[in-house]
């Protein structure tokens, strides 16, 4: 150990539509965030095989699904992040192949997503975000905790006006 951290016998498993890989060289930065933008990853892999660059260059109805996990040896991989590819592209440098993939969480979902429903006067703004939550098919999160500051804040009136 070298302050604390533990060098060696790490593992990672990347998957990336059919192509899975976990013996090349890799390096991945992860961003997450509580703000509304998606998470997102950078996995950069080493001499990834042309059939499976080729591979990644044909999505599979435009969305190629990511998982990244890792850990050790000992104690196995955890799932550090899953989402979709945003674009993946290859660069050579010098007899090395550097095929880069930039992913996002959720983006075409959040791109893409519309809500039908109809709202009365009156309606309370929390019976609203739960019905927003329900269409998108999202958690319902921190809703109820959201109205209530918004509420004591005399941001909300509690019910929906339009």
């Amino acid at each position: 150990m070298t302050n604390g951290l533990k060098l060696f016998d790490r593992r990672y498993v990347i998957t990336i539509g059919t192509v899975q890989v976990d013996a090349l060289r890799c390096q991945f930065k992860v961003k997450k965030t509580h703000k509304p933008d998606p998470n997102t990853c950078e996995i950069k892999i080493t001499n990834l095989g042309q059939d499976n660059r080729d591979a990644l260059a044909r999505p599979n109805n435009g969305k190629l699904r990511v998982t990244l996990e890792a850990g050790y040896k000992s104690t196995g991989t955890s799932l550090l992040f899953q989402g979709e590819v945003r674009a993946a592209y290859t660069e050579w440098e010098g007899p090395d192949c550097i095929t880069t993939v930039t992913t996002g969480d959720s983006e075409k979902e959040m791109q893409e997503s519309r809500i039908h429903a109809t709202v009365s006067a009156g309606q309370p703004v929390g019976d609203v975000l739960f019905s927003i939550a329900k269409s998108l098919n999202v958690g319902l999160g921190n809703i109820d905790q959201a109205v209530a500051l918004l509420a004591a804040k005399g941001s909300v009136t509690g019910m929906f006006a339009p």
